[in-house]
């Protein structure tokens, strides 16, 4: 089909001569052009009818003069914003100092821990990944929530390339997957405080360990714990060696001979201030303890949780259900 031929304005022309007047001067039509092609008059009646233009009211047309300019500066406006933003987080990002960076993650850590926050912070930028693998700032670790996956690996790798300077680190509920790494704990986690192995189960030797290794270890952990046979054996030799520098012991759940870990306890932990021992195993009869010794031993003891167990002392029993002092 033929392309067909339009005048000026792209319209096609009408049959009836159209003038055009600027400053009064008249023009002439296009049916003089040599490029004029007449069309039916039905055709050009419909494009030569103008509709009337509705005068609007001088209120409406301000309103919507606002409305079309608060658009248009809006888009302007986040435009701008957005691309000053940008600009400044990457000036922000590449040349804020570390030591500041270093503490603005402290303060993080300090509300909300240092997981799961340091690893998704390293992944930013080459900055904040050399600030968040920083071995200051992996101090007080929790691994019981389930930030990272349980497998001794992995437990392998943090101890060896992060928790240089850990003090406090919680193992809740490891099981068996802490009972290979634990070396690798005592071995590179040499500034370590506190150690929460509740819930976990562990060889004797690994316990044993403890005393060659962790010297700075004050706070400890044992709660439900899974040993073998040997665990009492073990138990006493850790404290003979360290037990002067134990300032907390957590024994909920105890399976072995409490009578005997009472005994070890008032002899070798004179520094004592916690000591929980709630909630035993079942056992048969009651476990002695010598109240006086215990108490001329432990000067320093505040709190003694001893919720749901039996003692006796000399000829008299009783069943302490909460004792804090």
């Amino acid at each position: 089909m033929p392309k067909e031929k339009r005048g000026i304005l792209n319209i096609v022309k009408p049959k009836t001569p159209i003038l055009f007047t600027y400053s009064g001067d008249i023009w002439s039509s296009d049916s003089d052009d040599s490029d004029y092609k007449e069309e039916s008059t039905s055709r050009s009646s419909q494009l030569c009818t103008v509709k009337p233009v509705t005068q609007l009211p001088q209120q409406n047309r301000n309103a919507r003069k606002r409305k079309v300019d608060s658009r248009i500066v809006k888009k302007t406006c986040a435009n701008t914003v957005k691309e000053i933003s940008h600009n400044q987080w990457d000036s922000w990002g590449l040349t804020i100092p570390p030591e500041i960076l270093l503490k603005l993650f402290k303060c993080v850590i300090a509300d909300e821990g240092a997981l799961p926050f340091l690893p998704r912070a390293s992944r930013v930028c080459r900055l904040w990944h050399q600030v968040a693998t920083d071995n200051s700032m992996w101090q007080y670790i929790d691994l019981s929530y389930g930030w990272i996956k349980k497998k001794s690996a992995v437990l392998t790798w943090l101890c060896q390339h992060r928790l240089q300077q850990v003090r406090e680190l919680n193992l809740t509920g490891w099981k068996s997957e802490v009972n290979a790494s634990l070396p690798d704990i005592w071995k590179h986690c040499l500034l370590l405080r506190s150690i929460n192995l509740s819930y976990c189960k562990y060889s004797s030797e690994a316990l044993q360990a403890i005393a060659e290794h962790c010297h700075n270890l004050c706070d400890l952990d044992l709660s439900y714990y899974e040993s073998d046979g040997k665990f009492l054996a073990s138990f006493k030799s850790l404290l003979k060696k360290s037990g002067k520098q134990f300032l907390c012991l957590k024994l909920a759940g105890c399976g072995v001979n409490l009578t005997s870990v009472l005994t070890a306890i008032i002899m070798f932990c004179p520094k004592l201030q916690l000591l929980d021992i709630s909630n035993p195993k079942p056992q048969a009869g009651y476990s002695s303890i010598n109240i006086d010794q215990f108490q001329e031993n432990c000067t320093k003891l505040k709190i003694f949780r001893a919720a749901n167990t039996r003692l006796s002392h000399t000829r008299s029993q009783v069943q302490v259900f909460s004792l804090h002092y």
